[in-house]
């Protein structure tokens, strides 16, 4: 086995070529009916391999702390290598203390310091793109396990650079993990059930109107009818009819107006911040003198606006249904932040708005600045 180790196997490191190529030397073995010395060789491939059948049956990642916690013997060793990579730094607990700074040792210093020059050629930071994250010692003790099966040494400084690297690539995968998993919660393909009931919607209100008019033309056919038939009392049916009418029309502008707000509300959904609103000088526009109200949001996209837009702004969180509705009383604009808030949040604020004849602007921006220059565009516009 010594002779088959040092000239025949490659020096691979992958579970897969290891295990393909001792479970081939079992089985000639044990078809030869030939020894295997020395025997602690035997004792080691039965170890690794009832390991890593037990892990695929468990399915199980490929590598993880669970692995190393129950082999004892390179737990030990793993955690004698992690011992001595926290000894090289002043602190260690977050992703901003892996600065070559605050390490002790000039040589893994400078190679900390090359790491962060790669991130700087990208323009990033590991910190911003993990949110400091926290360091946890299982980290530590995973890559340590991994140098030790690859290398078969506890070398201080090796192993660090080793562990360092790790460090690095585990958080950025984290991260990646992280925006990945937002990305896929709230792509447009995610809010199109969402957005096929405000179709559904708009489709029901535009039948309703059409319903509308075919009435006003039958009304109309009525209106024709009755004058020829009864020229005595024309005035009077008139009167009626008109009556009819006005309120007819009426009811349509106002599916008008509806139709033009979920049409609007469905516009937001496709809008995106690159759009060049031309305001050059919305930071001269006077915003003290606007009675306005920003409806929808969560709390931090509020606190954002709070800071760049005056007082005389009020925010309304897009799950409270129980707001006050009085809040939008006396006001001059209402903006609805179409990215967060519940539908009967949406219909109650809808309601009002109609009994108060406010003008309403569907905010599609995301960014708070953006936002600022979408509502100077509209207040510019109305003016």
């Amino acid at each position: 086995m010594d002779i088959i180790f040092k000239k025949v196997i490659k020096n691979i490191p992958d579970d897969d070529y290891y295990i393909n190529f001792t479970t081939i030397l079992l089985m000639l073995a044990n078809s030869f009916e030939k020894e295997i010395k020395p025997t602690e060789h035997v004792n080691n491939m039965l170890g690794f391999m009832d390991i890593y059948i037990s892990h695929l049956e468990g399915d199980k990642n490929r590598f993880s702390y669970n692995i190393v916690r129950n082999n004892k013997g390179l737990l030990s060793k793993a955690r004698g290598i992690k011992d001595r990579f926290y000894s090289l730094f002043s602190s260690l607990e977050t992703a901003s203390d892996l600065v070559e700074f605050n390490i002790i040792d000039a040589e893994l210093s400078l190679l900390c310091k090359s790491i962060g020059l790669i991130f700087d050629s990208e323009e990033m930071l590991l910190t911003s793109m993990t949110d400091n994250i926290k360091i946890f010692e299982r980290d530590i003790i995973e890559l340590a396990a991994i140098y030790f099966i690859h290398n078969n040494n506890q070398n201080k400084i090796e192993s660090a650079k080793f562990i360092l690297y790790g460090l690095h690539l585990r958080y950025v995968i984290k991260g990646y993990k992280d925006i990945k998993e937002f990305y896929f919660k709230n792509n447009k393909e995610n809010l199109f059930l969402e957005l096929r009931k405000y179709e559904n919607d708009a489709k029901r209100l535009a039948k309703e109107n059409l319903s509308l008019k075919r009435r006003i033309e039958v009304l109309e056919h009525d209106n024709n009818k009755l004058r020829d038939e009864y020229k005595n009392t024309i005035e009077k049916e008139n009167v009626i009819l008109l009556r009819k009418l006005k309120k007819a029309n009426a009811d349509i502008e106002v599916l008008k107006k509806e139709n033009n707000n979920f049409k609007d509300l469905i516009d937001s959904f496709y809008s995106i911040d690159t759009i060049d609103l031309g305001l050059e000088d919305e930071k001269k526009f006077d915003f003290s003198r606007i009675r306005a109200v920003f409806v929808g949001g969560h709390s931090n996209i509020h606190n954002k606006l709070k800071s760049i837009l005056p007082s005389n702004f009020v925010y309304i969180e897009g799950d409270n249904e129980g707001f006050d509705d009085n809040l939008l009383n006396n006001k001059d604009f209402i903006f609805i932040y179409t990215k967060y808030m519940s539908h009967g949040f949406y219909y109650k604020v809808m309601e009002k708005c109609k009994k108060t004849k406010v003008s309403i602007h569907y905010i599609s921006s995301t960014s708070p600045e953006h936002i600022k220059k979408e509502i100077c565009s509209f207040i510019k516009l109305k003016d």
